[in-house]
């Protein structure tokens, strides 16, 4: 977005033929890019440490694993929530959902999951304890059914 408006005050100027205003237009373009860059990346570390990429369901357990490998079991009767993640300050990212226990275990679903919408559903049918579930609107937006994400 910054380039765009940057872009903008650049033809602007080209038409009143000041080179010194183009040339400061390209150097404040290219520092808002960099700046819109620095406050997505906590949301993007966020989602490569935390998130799982990959779910499987087995009749006790959920397990879930993260892009390196790691894997995460939690047993149905032990899922007691599932809410949203918080959003970023000034990022675009979406939420993530987390599945939470009593004891504060918990597996980030990233919004990618393919059909995340099933996934979630399943998750709910399967958990005799689940008590409260808030999706934090990611039900409303295409995440929720669309496949072929990755």
């Amino acid at each position: 977005m910054p380039l765009i408006f940057c872009g903008l005050i650049i033809f602007r100027n080209e038409i009143a033929g000041d080179a010194m205003e183009i040339f400061l237009t390209g150097i404040i373009g290219l520092v808002m890019y960099f700046i819109a860059i620095a406050m997505t990346l906590p949301a993007h570390i966020f989602e490569f440490q935390r998130c799982s990429f990959s779910i499987e369901f087995s009749d006790s357990l959920v397990i879930a694993r993260d892009i390196r490998g790691r894997v995460k079991e939690l047993n149905w009767s032990e899922i007691m929530k599932i809410r949203p993640s918080k959003k970023f300050l000034l990022s675009w990212e979406p939420i993530h959902l987390i599945i939470e226990t009593k004891e504060g275990k918990e597996i980030i679903l990233h919004h990618n999951i393919e059909p995340l919408g099933e996934c979630v559903h399943e998750i709910e049918q399967r958990s005799p304890n689940l008590k409260s579930i808030d999706y934090g609107g990611l039900d409303r937006t295409r995440y929720w059914t669309e496949t072929s994400k990755l």
